[in-house]
């Protein structure tokens, strides 16, 4: 899939796209010196190893209040994010003031908004976000 096609949100077929295959969280040293350095480290800190990259901080971001909203193109190398907002990485949509909050336990957020079909995702309401960020591997 060279783009992608919104109408797989309703096939419940689709369960995953553009993913990579299940992998070992193992950690990978530069050395046995770097090893020994973070062996007692009871929580292991991010960047503890000079073959790992840390991604969190601020990151573009972008809003849609629907998938059909939500802008096409945006994961190409060119695609300009220079006006978008910045969110927190790792985080929460709804907790870095987008959306709101939904704590439930027997309705859904969508519920009242729109009829739904069994399997048939919601088109008006359903909060999409889309996340770039920019790095260089050393």
């Amino acid at each position: 899939m060279d783009k992608f096609d919104i109408r797989i949100i309703d096939d419940p077929s689709v369960f995953k796209v553009h993913t990579l295959p299940a992998h070992s969280d193992t950690i990978l040293y530069g050395s046995e010196a770097e090893m020994e350095e973070h062996r007692c480290d009871l929580v292991r800190k991010a960047g503890s190893s000079i073959l790992e990259k840390c991604l969190n901080g601020m990151w573009k971001f972008h809003y849609a209040k629907n998938p059909g909203s939500a802008l096409e193109g945006f994961e190409k190398p060119d695609y300009d994010v220079s006006c978008w907002s910045e969110i927190r990485v790792p985080s929460n949509i709804q907790m870095e003031g987008y959306d709101q909050p939904a704590y439930v336990n027997s309705q859904y957020p969508w519920d009242g908004r729109e009829n739904l079909a069994l399997g048939e995702a919601p088109k008006r309401f359903n909060p999409t976000a889309q996340y770039v960020t920019f790095f260089t591997i050393p």
